[in-house]
């Protein structure tokens, strides 16, 4: 560490999105964010994808190591030249995410991830000199990343139980980052639980015929007249509609769920007589918002087809959720706080989740909503280096449940195909 620097610097590699942070050492605070779209989606919009990718040669494992790390270099140096610094000003540079995207940013292999019994190459803490992970800062400055819990499961999990306090909580609590994979940690009667969920990119927006991510632009909530079908919308920005992001594609399902466009096992009901039903592509689509009122001059839709993608994305989550609910041996009623995370689950409306089926209804918890936990949690170990010490003992503490080949959430996730007839 040097210790003439005021500032640390903080990274969250997402599947979809990386996250950069610069944070004032002294008030402890972040003085600025970078969001960066993450390269790597060329090669595979989730983490089996990329690891299938970077199975085929040995360049294709290398680049996807240096497409992210040059990545997030230029964000660096962006930040930099934005404050007036130099690289010597950061101390320390902290990186999370989960064990595939940590993994390739760090060069560790990641085929044994593919198949049972799914071990991470690399689980211990790292310290590295920054220069070594292609990031050109100080001589002296150290590259961090907290322990990989098991599997799937990476920094990004410590990272969000140490935003939400999980461990310090008296009462049953839930932390759940929503995205591309959803990352859940569950506390009660003094123990911690996680697991990992391949949730898949629908959530972020992406695989979805109109879908993109959570910017201007994006439909992000729909309201669905039940007696003529016809959607009113908002969007992000002030300006025409060019895509739905994933919080507007449920909020839509969850209002054609209750005019019965779509029945709760997820087919749109194709005797329904409506302008408002049509199909692209030779697939049966509800149409959000029309061609002339779009950015685009093309119309923006929710076909059968994405329906199934989010099925499968729902029913992931609810079933991990439940999952790690029985191990706890508590219910949905019985926790008190929930702490959502992601630029999903941040933005989501909790009614439109409910009735859809993406949560269980947390009727008896407060539900906090923030942007970006993982990258709190890595300010916070940023701020006070001491707080890596809590990093080894969460990560040797919190109980890893498997959920691949597990017959419990194998049911669980048959189950949560379907949508709640009317509202959970």
């Amino acid at each position: 560490m040097n210790n003439q620097a005021r500032f640390g610097l903080t990274v969250d590699i997402g599947t979809t999105w990386v996250t950069l942070h610069l944070v004032d050492l002294a008030n402890r605070k972040c003085l600025l964010q970078s969001i960066l779209h993450n390269p790597q989606q060329s090669a595979g919009l989730d983490v089996v994808s990329r690891i299938r990718f970077s199975q085929r040669d040995d360049s294709r494992f290398r680049w996807l190591t240096s497409s992210i790390r040059t990545c997030i270099d230029e964000g660096v140096r962006q930040i930099l030249r934005e404050r007036s610094l130099r690289p010597g000003s950061i101390a320390d540079v902290v990186v999370v995410g989960n064990t595939v995207m940590h993994h390739l940013f760090f060069g560790f292999p990641v085929g044994h991830l593919l198949t049972p019994p799914y071990v991470a190459d690399h689980k211990e803490a790292i310290t590295v000199p920054c220069a070594s992970v292609g990031l050109e800062l100080g001589e002296t400055t150290q590259c961090y990343s907290p322990p990989v819990i098991e599997s799937y499961v990476g920094p990004d999990a410590i990272a969000l139980m140490m935003a939400s306090g999980l461990a310090q909580q008296d009462e049953p609590a839930i932390a759940i980052d929503l995205g591309t994979n959803t990352e859940i940690a569950l506390g009660s009667a003094g123990a911690t639980w996680v697991a990992s969920a391949a949730s898949g990119p629908a959530f972020e927006g992406m695989s979805l015929d109109c879908g993109m991510a959570a910017a201007e632009g994006a439909i992000r909530e729909v309201s669905i007249d039940p007696t003529n079908l016809k959607p009113t919308f908002e969007v992000f920005g002030h300006g025409s509609p060019s895509g739905i992001c994933g919080t507007g594609v449920i909020s839509a399902l969850a209002g054609m769920l209750d005019a019965g466009i779509v029945d709760s096992k997820g087919s749109m009901n194709r005797e329904i007589e409506s302008v408002w039903l049509s199909k692209y592509r030779d697939v049966i689509s509800y149409t959000v918002c029309p061609a002339t009122q779009s950015q685009t001059g093309k119309p923006i839709y929710i076909s059968q087809f994405d329906l199934r993608l989010v099925q499968q994305s729902k029913a992931a989550v609810l079933a991990a959720v439940s999952v790690l609910m029985d191990y706890a041996r508590i219910s949905a009623e019985d926790l008190r706080k929930v702490y959502l995370t992601g630029s999903f689950g941040h933005g989501l409306n909790l009614e439109d989740a409910y009735r859809v089926g993406v949560l269980p209804r947390f009727s008896g918890a407060h539900v906090n909503q923030v942007l970006g936990a993982a990258s709190i949690g890595a300010d916070m170990i940023a701020a006070d280096l001491l707080r890596k010490r809590e990093a080894d003992y969460l990560a040797a503490s919190t109980r890893y449940v498997e959920l691949v080949d597990n017959p419990l959430f194998q049911t669980r996730y048959a189950e949560a195909q379907f949508f709640p007839p009317g509202g959970q």
